[in-house]
C-alpha cells in the first residue's frame, strides 16, 4: 500500500481488508505469513493457502485459472475445429481436465452448448456494434445451399472495409430455407435478417448467381429497401451478377459443342494415367505448353479472345466460340459500371485505362465515347448521391459541398482521369495513402469505401457451405439449424474463412442452383 504519514509501509490482507505495518526490521513478514494462516474470509476466497504465490511484482496473487475465461476458449476451440459439443464428455478429456485441475467441476454437453451460445451472442453484439457505427454502407453475397441431411439453408454474408481500411467479410446467417423458394420468400427472409443486424438502411449491393429466383428475389429487395428510401440513386447500382457464374455458363456452353472431343480428352487422361512411365512423359510435355495458355484475367480479354476465334479455321473451335460469345452476349453485353467505378476509383487502373479497354472492344470510335460519356454521367448521379447524403447528416461537412457537388465531382472525374499507359499498369508504384488524409475528401473516401468492397463473386458463400458441410455431416446429422448457425457464424467471426486442411476431401455439398428443381431454382432459364 506504500508509506503511511509515520513513513512505515501498509500491508492489506486481500481477504479481510486488515492493515498490518510491513516493510521494515521492526515489522516484518513473519507476522504477515502467520495471518494469512488464520484469515478465514482468505481460506473462503482462495481455498487454499498453497494455491498462492507471489508475482513478478513480489505481490501475492492466486494461481487459479479464471474459469469462465478457460471456459470461453475452449467453447473457441470446440467451434474452430468443429468438435462434437459431447467432446467435453469424453473420458480421455476428463482424465485430462482432472490431471490439470483435481477442484474444477466437470462440464457436460449441455454446459457446452450454453458456453458456445454465450459466445455467439457476445461476437454477434460485437459485428452488430462495428457495422452499425461505420459510416459506410454493406455490400452484400447470398445464396443456398443443400445440405447433406436434404434441407435448405440461406447464407447472407456482408462485405465492408472497416475504420482501418480493411475489407472484412463477416457471415451475416447461415439459416434454414424451407421450401418454396421463390423470390417473394427469399426476400422476407433476407430482409428480416437485415432488421436483425440493424443495416436494411446501409445495404450497397447485392451479389447472386444467375437464377431465376434470385433475379425476382433482388427485383422485390429492391423495391422493399427503395420504399424505405433505404438505397442510393434509387438501387441503380445494386444487383451485382457473380462472374465466376457467369463465366462457368459461357464454358459449359462451348463444352457443349465439344462433347466428342472431351469423350476423347477423358480417354486419353485414363490412357495417360495408367502408368508412371506415361505420366512422366505427359508431364514433360505439359510444362511447356502451359506458357501459351491465356489467362482470362477480365472481361474484355474474354470477349477480344471469343470474337478472334470466330474466325479460326478449325471448325470445331469457331462453333465453340460463337456459342460461348452467344453466352457471353446474354449477361455481359454491357459491361457492369458500377464495377468499372471501382476500376476508376483503384490509381492502378483509373479513367484512362478504362477507355483503352472500351477502344480495344468497341470498333466504332462514337460508341466508345457514348460508353465512355455515359460512365462519367453514372459517377457524376452516384457522387451527388453520396454529396447529399453526407451532407445532410454530418453538421461538420459545409453545405458548399453539396452545392458545388456537380464541379467537385468533376474534378474527381478529371484527376482520376491522369495519364496512364496501359502497358506499364503493373509496374506503377502507387504511393500508400495515410488514413488522417482521407478526412480531406469525406465524401470520395465514402464512396471509395463501398465501391472496393463490392464482392464480384459469390465464393465466400460457398466457402460458408464448405464449412457447413464439414460441421453438418452423416454422422452429426441431428444437429439443429439453430445450433448449426451458431457454429458457422462463431467461427467466422472468430477465425474468419480459413480452411482446416485435414478435412477439405470431406466436403459433400450441393448447390441448389447446380440441380434446380424447378424453374424457380434452377441455374439458368433462358427466354
Amino acid at each position: 500500500m506504500g508509506l503511511a504519514e509515520d513513513c512505515i509501509q501498509r500491508a492489506q490482507c486481500i481477504g479481510c481488508k486488515k492493515i498490518f505495518k510491513s516493510g521494515d526490521k521492526t515489522h516484518g513478514t513473519s507476522t504477515l505469513r502467520r495471518y494469512m494462516k488464520s484469515c478465514q474470509l482468505l481460506k473462503i476466497h482462495f481455498h487454499d493457502i498453497g494455491q498462492m504465490i507471489f508475482d513478478v511484482d513480489g505481490k501475492i496473487r492466486s494461481k487459479k485459472l479464471d474459469i469462465e475465461l478457460a471456459r470461453e476458449v475452449f467453447a473457441s476451440a470446440i467451434v474452430e475445429h468443429d468438435c462434437p459439443f459431447a467432446f467435453a464428455e469424453y473420458s480421455g478429456f476428463r482424465k485430462y481436465h482432472k490431471l490439470l485441475n483435481p477442484d474444477a467441476s466437470v462440464l457436460s454437453r449441455n454446459t457446452m452448448v450454453s458456453d458456445i451460445n454465450k459466445l455467439y451472442v457476445k461476437e454477434k453484439y460485437k459485428l452488430r456494434q462495428v457495422m452499425t457505427s461505420i459510416p459506410n454502407r454493406i455490400c452484400l453475397t447470398s445464396d443456398l445451399c443443400t445440405s447433406c441431411t436434404t434441407e435448405g439453408y440461406l447464407c447472407l454474408i456482408g462485405h465492408f472495409v472497416d475504420e482501418k481500411w480493411k475489407l472484412k467479410s463477416k457471415i451475416l446467417a447461415f439459416e434454414k430455407m424451407p421450401p418454396p423458394h421463390t423470390g417473394f420468400e427469399l426476400t422476407q427472409k433476407i430482409y428480416e435478417i437485415l432488421k436483425d443486424w440493424g443495416i436494411e438502411k446501409k445495404v450497397f449491393s447485392l451479389t447472386l448467381d444467375n437464377a431465376s429466383n434470385n433475379d425476382s428475389m433482388q427485383d422485390k429487395l429492391k423495391d422493399q429497401l427503395t420504399m424505405h428510401d433505404s438505397l442510393l440513386c434509387e438501387g441503380e447500382f445494386f444487383h451485382i451478377r457473380c462472374s465466376t457464374h457467369i463465366l462457368n455458363l459461357i464454358v459449359q456452353e462451348g463444352l457443349k459443342v465439344a462433347n466428342q472431343s472431351m469423350h476423347k480428352i477423358r480417354e486419353s487422361v485414363k490412357y495417360v494415367k495408367s502408368t508412371e512411365s506415361r505420366m512422366q512423359n505427359f508431364k514433360s510435355v505439359w510444362l511447356k505448353l502451359l506458357a501459351l495458355i491465356p489467362q482470362l484475367a477480365y472481361v474484355w480479354k474474354i470477349e477480344r479472345l471469343l470474337k478472334a476465334g470466330l474466325s479460326d479455321e478449325d471448325t470445331l473451335m469457331s462453333g465453340m466460340c460463337k456459342k460461348m460469345l452467344e453466352k457471353f452476349d446474354k449477361y455481359w453485353s454491357e459491361y457492369s459500371v458500377v464495377l468499372a467505378f471501382g476500376d476508376i476509383l483503384d490509381p492502378r487502373f483509373k479513367l484512362k485505362v478504362l477507355e483503352k479497354l472500351y477502344a480495344k472492344i468497341e470498333t466504332d470510335p462514337t460508341k466508345c465515347k457514348e460508353k465512355i460519356e455515359l460512365l462519367k454521367t453514372k459517377l457524376h448521379k452516384l457522387y451527388d448521391q453520396y454529396a447529399s447524403v453526407i451532407g445532410s447528416s454530418s453538421s461538420q461537412l459545409r453545405s458548399s459541398n453539396v452545392t458545388h457537388s456537380k464541379v467537385e465531382s468533376q474534378k474527381v472525374v478529371t484527376t482520376l482521369g491522369k495519364k496512364m499507359d496501359i502497358l506499364d499498369v503493373t509496374d506503377e508504384v502507387v504511393t500508400p495513402v495515410e488514413i488522417s488524409e482521407l478526412d480531406r475528401y469525406p465524401i470520395l473516401s465514402r464512396m471509395a469505401r463501398d465501391l472496393l468492397a463490392i464482392p464480384i463473386t459469390i465464393v465466400a458463400s460457398e466457402s460458408a457451405f464448405s464449412i457447413g458441410a464439414r460441421v453438418l455431416t452423416k454422422y452429426r446429422s441431428s444437429l439443429l439449424p439453430e445450433k448449426m448457425q451458431t457454429l458457422i457464424c462463431t467461427r467466422n467471426w472468430l477465425h474468419g474463412f480459413e480452411p482446416d486442411c485435414d478435412d477439405v476431401d470431406k466436403v459433400e455439398q450441393v448447390n441448389e442452383g447446380d440441380e434446380g428443381d424447378g424453374a424457380d431454382e434452377g441455374d439458368e432459364v433462358d427466354e
